[in-house]
């Protein structure tokens, strides 16, 4: 029957509902290990997103089970056949692609290294407009990319997240349909210190993949909207894409300063804050109201 060809090879949007006895060809984008909270962060599965030369992306699930005593040898960044795998519904709270469906490994499943002769779109990114996310009145359960310019950020506060005492930031980020801010975490929160120390934050376009939507009513900071997803979201500084040359082009011919006088005071004080104090504040702020005009700190 053509139905039980394991070599036949199909693209990730013609998966349907049922037992795959097919391969697919992509890469994996994203790896990650669900915990569970309760069970003193006990590992549950290892996630993935997987993308095909196309671009579409689907999810995958290895249960801790069979990740230990299988010999899959799977990496980050690295190129697979997969075949044999159970397709399923794709809900729950931790959808990382738009995919009706996502995949869920077993035993019996095929995973083989290979290498493409090209791959386009390597990042997989499938950005959303602000003025999109603002048009969500409810929590979104798919996971969503964001890329905008950088036109501030937040002292550094400590905060709690799943019971720990964690560093974090705002930021603030604008395309040309407006503005949104991130709550950045510990780990998110020392690569952007260290990306101001080297870089500064002058024409800093963001790239916020994999990051979760809150409503405003269910945050803490007013206009923050997005927020990151520890060990999940990733977060990149003027990485050289067609997205984020795309957004330079919309903001300078909708004649957005790139380089303003309040970024080169948040440049300034960034690294001051990086290298000396550090501020612990209750109160958010724009960074720019504590620069002096002779560029001291009040």
């Amino acid at each position: 029957m053509a139905s039980s060809q394991p070599n036949r090879e199909i693209k990730v949007q013609d998966i349907a509902n049922g037992i795959g006895y097919w391969f697919i060809k992509v890469k994996v984008l994203r790896m990650w290990p669900q915990l569970d909270s309760s069970r003193d962060y006990e590992m549950l599965s290892l996630e993935l997103v997987l993308m095909d030369s196309e671009g579409t992306k689907i999810q995958g699930t290895i249960p801790v089970d069979v990740f230990n005593s299988t010999d899959f040898d799977i990496a980050e960044e690295g190129y697979y056949k997969i075949g044999r795998v159970q397709v399923v519904n794709n809900d729950g709270q931790q959808r990382a692609t738009a995919h009706p469906f996502r995949l869920f490994f077993s035993h019996r499943s095929l995973v083989r290294p290979w290498q493409p002769r090209s791959f386009s779109n390597s990042y997989g990114l499938t950005p959303l407009a602000v003025a999109q996310i603002r048009t969500y009145k409810n929590e979104l359960e798919q996971f969503v990319d964001i890329v905008g310019l950088c036109i501030s950020i937040s002292s550094e506060r400590v905060d709690f997240l799943d019971g720990r005492v964690v560093n974090m930031v705002l930021l603030e980020i604008t395309d040309e349909t407006g503005s949104l801010e991130c709550v950045l975490y510990d780990q998110y929160v020392d690569q952007i210190h260290g990306h101001i120390k080297i870089n500064g934050m002058r024409r800093t376009v963001v790239v916020v993949q994999f990051t979760k939507m809150v409503p405003f009513d269910a945050t803490l900071f007013g206009d923050c909207v997005i927020q990151i997803i520890p060990n999940v979201t990733r977060l990149l500084f003027n990485p050289p894409i067609d997205e984020v040359f795309e957004v330079y082009d919309r903001l300078h011919k909708h004649g957005i300063d790139l380089i303003s006088p309040l970024r080169k005071e948040l440049c300034e004080l960034c690294f001051q804050a990086k290298v000396g104090l550090r501020f612990y504040v209750i109160l958010y702020f724009k960074l720019s109201f504590l620069v002096r005009e002779d560029g001291t700190l009040y």
